[in-house]
């Protein structure tokens, strides 16, 4: 199913993002098309409007996109989603927060 024209640049975005933070490499409009399900050429101009945003940008010229401060910013106040905790993550963010409040001195 194809992302629609919309939501095309927010799903773009979201996996360079996530790629980028997984690989720490520049990411490919070809790597991408098959995750997003719409040809390199879409994605490239795609890549184009999140570039004059100020989203993306590019080591050089033939390089792939990678995000800006702008786009983590955007995606974390938009289009991050958040995620029920598991119990052991719950319990260990308790103990955490136990352990650091006991340490705060005014």
């Amino acid at each position: 199913m194809k992302a629609s024209v919309p939501n095309r640049s927010d799903a773009v975005l979201s996996t360079v993002i996530h790629q980028y933070v997984a690989t720490a490499k520049p990411v490919a409009s070809l790597s991408l098309s098959g995750k997003i399900r719409v040809s390199p050429a879409t994605i490239r101009n795609v890549f184009m409007s999140l570039e004059d945003q100020g989203y993306l940008t590019h080591p050089h010229t033939s390089a792939g996109r990678v995000p800006t401060d702008q786009g983590y910013r955007f995606y974390v106040d938009r289009l991050m989603r958040a995620r029920e905790l598991k119990l052991g993550e719950k319990r260990r963010d308790r103990k955490s927060t136990r352990l650091n409040s006991s340490h705060i001195t005014i």
